[in-house]
């Protein structure tokens, strides 16, 4: 059986800003073994990379709670691609009106569990 590749983006201080996001991603990391969630920007590689991994990702992953430019590229780079885009929102926050471009499959989010079980959905 392949792998999964699910690349997730968010805003670079997402993981201070939306917390739940990042510990619910490791959460479920630690009971898919046959998926793998690519978090390029905490390796540091550049856009021209991060570009290559959306094209090699079978889902694309976005925190948007937080607007983001270097999101909304990617965001635009993995709808050009034909990727199937999963948002998530942490409740009570404005996300870019924009993000309805790319998906309109958006999830309002308020524990790391609510998270888990949409990713549990996807898996």
């Amino acid at each position: 059986m392949k792998k999964q590749r699910w690349f997730v983006s968010h805003a670079s201080k997402g993981q201070q800003h939306t917390p739940a996001f990042f510990f619910a991603l490791n959460q479920f990391q630690g009971t898919h073994p046959a998926i793998e969630v690519i978090l390029p920007h905490g390796q540091q590689e550049t856009m021209h990379l991060t570009r290559e991994e959306i094209a090699k990702a079978d889902l694309v992953l976005a925190e948007v709670s937080i607007a983001s430019t270097g999101s909304g590229i990617e965001l635009g780079w993995a709808s050009a691609a034909g990727k199937r885009i999963i948002a998530f929102q942490q409740a009570g926050t404005q996300a870019s009106p924009a993000i309805g471009f790319v998906t309109n499959d958006v999830h309002l989010y308020v524990t790391e569990e609510d998270i888990v079980g949409v990713l549990n959905s996807l898996a």
